[in-house]
């Protein structure tokens, strides 16, 4: 008597080490931010910097997008203030955003460093941003430093001295 061969098992492989190369890439970008934001002076924080971008704008739209996008749904930020807000003076200051990007960015990293890849990698309605949690993190990465590079830009444009490349 023949016994019945037992069906294979998919075997995942061990992601984590992407994973952790995600979480690093985005402490260099959370560091590079909290330099930037930090060489804005305070008076140009709310003022226009260059043709329709204020400092105060750009990063609370960086800060506000990525943690919305690592939730999964941005009715989990209820309550947060509007990221297309139109009175800059409502937006934070540069030490609330600050405290804001420091709770994005611990929360993040968790995320990167402690799911299994069946969360990261599980499928997501296919978006623009990805079709799964990881390939949305991707975007996340890409969003935050083509922000950074405009704060990066209204620092210059205010005759002030960039942030060093992370």
């Amino acid at each position: 008597m023949t016994l019945p061969t037992p069906p294979r098992t998919r075997r995942v492989p061990d992601l984590s080490h992407c994973f952790a190369a995600l979480a690093d890439q985005f402490a260099r970008s959370w560091a590079m931010l909290r330099d930037v934001v930090a060489r804005f002076p305070e008076q140009a924080w709310y003022q226009e910097a260059l043709t329709g971008m204020v400092p105060a704008h750009r990063a609370y739209h960086l800060v506000y997008w990525a943690d919305a996008y690592q939730r999964r749904a941005r009715t989990e930020l209820a309550g947060a203030l509007d990221p297309d807000e139109a009175d800059v003076r409502r937006l934070p200051t540069q030490a609330d955003l600050l405290a804001y990007a420091n709770e994005v960015a611990a929360r993040m990293d968790q995320l990167l460093r402690s799911s299994s890849a069946g969360k990261l990698l599980a499928p997501y309605r296919t978006r623009r941003t990805g079709a799964s949690l990881y390939e949305r993190l991707i975007y996340v990465l890409r969003h935050n430093m083509e922000h950074i590079g405009e704060l990066q830009a209204m620092l210059r444009a205010l005759g002030r001295e960039p942030a060093d490349w992370r």
